[in-house]
C-alpha cells in the first residue's frame, strides 16, 4: 500500500505552472500561476483562477503534462464567469478543456490527471490537515539568456481553521512557509485535504482550488470542491448540447 508521500509525489504531477506567451522576443514567456489537470465525465481539463488566466483579455498559454516534457498540452476553449457579471471570490476560476483529438504525444496522452469524486468523505469535519501545491514567485523565473523557465513546485502543509466569511470559500493556516517571502503563485493550486479514517491508511483528495493568501499572515483562502465540480458539470452539459 502506497504511503502518504507516495500519493502526495503522485498528484503532484498533476500540478503545473500557469506560463504565458508574452509575445515579446526578449521575454517570450512569463510564470504567473498555478494550474492543475483533472478528469470528469470521460474528460480532461487544466483549472486554475480567472484572476491569473486573465481571460477577458488571454495571452496564449502553455500547459505541460510533466515537469520534465517539452511537450504543450493542446487546449480548447475556456469556461468562466466574466467578472463583471460575477466579482465574487467564488466564481475566481477557469476551466480550459483540453482538446484529446489533438494529442498525438505519448508524453501528453500519459499526463495524470485527478478525478473529482462526487463525494470526500471526512471533509470537512474530520480533516484538520492540508496539502497545498503550487508555484511560488520566489521559485520560478525565465532564463532571459537561454528563454529556458525554471519553475520549482513547493508543497505546503497547513491546518484547516474553518468556512470563510466569504460564500464557498475556507481558510487554512499554512504550518511549513519555507521562509516564503509572499504566496504568490499559489492562487490556482490544489489544495487536498488528509484523510486518516480509524484502522485505515491514510489518504488525499481534492478539496479546493487556492485563490489567495499572504506570508505575512500565513493564512491561505481556498475555494471550495462543489465550486469546481458544479463549473466542470456544467462546461461538459454545453459540450453535449
Amino acid at each position: 500500500m502506497p504511503s502518504l508521500s507516495e500519493i502526495t509525489a503522485a498528484y503532484a504531477r498533476s500540478v503545473q505552472p500557469l506560463v504565458f506567451e508574452t509575445g515579446l522576443p526578449e521575454f517570450p514567456y512569463s510564470i504567473t500561476g498555478t494550474v492543475f489537470l483533472v478528469g470528469q465525465g470521460g474528460k480532461a481539463f487544466v483549472i486554475t483562477t480567472r484572476h491569473g488566466l486573465r481571460p477577458d483579455s488571454p495571452f496564449p498559454i502553455c500547459v505541460f503534462p510533466s515537469d520534465t516534457s517539452n511537450q504543450l498540452i493542446p487546449l480548447g476553449d475556456v469556461f468562466f464567469v466574466p467578472e463583471r457579471d460575477e466579482p465574487e471570490d467564488y466564481m475566481d476560476l477557469a476551466v480550459v478543456s483540453i482538446n484529446a483529438s489533438r494529442i498525438v504525444s505519448a508524453e501528453v496522452a500519459s499526463a495524470h490527471l485527478i478525478a473529482l469524486t462526487p463525494s470526500l468523505v471526512g471533509w470537512p469535519e474530520h480533516a484538520a490537515e492540508l496539502i497545498l501545491f503550487g508555484y511560488p514567485e520566489d521559485h520560478v523565473c525565465v532564463d532571459p539568456d537561454s528563454h529556458l523557465l525554471r519553475a520549482e513546485r513547493v508543497i505546503l502543509n497547513a491546518r484547516y481553521i474553518g468556512p470563510s466569511t466569504l460564500p464557498f470559500l475556507h481558510e487554512a493556516r499554512i504550518t511549513d512557509p519555507h521562509h516564503l517571502t509572499t504566496f504568490s503563485g499559489f492562487s490556482g493550486g490544489p489544495v487536498f485535504a488528509v484523510l486518516r479514517p480509524p484502522g485505515e491508511a491514510p489518504s488525499i483528495g481534492l478539496c479546493g482550488m487556492a485563490i489567495r493568501g499572504t506570508s505575512s499572515s500565513n493564512l491561505i483562502h481556498f475555494l471550495d470542491r462543489s465550486v469546481l465540480i458544479d463549473a466542470l458539470n456544467v462546461r461538459l452539459a454545453r459540450s453535449t448540447c
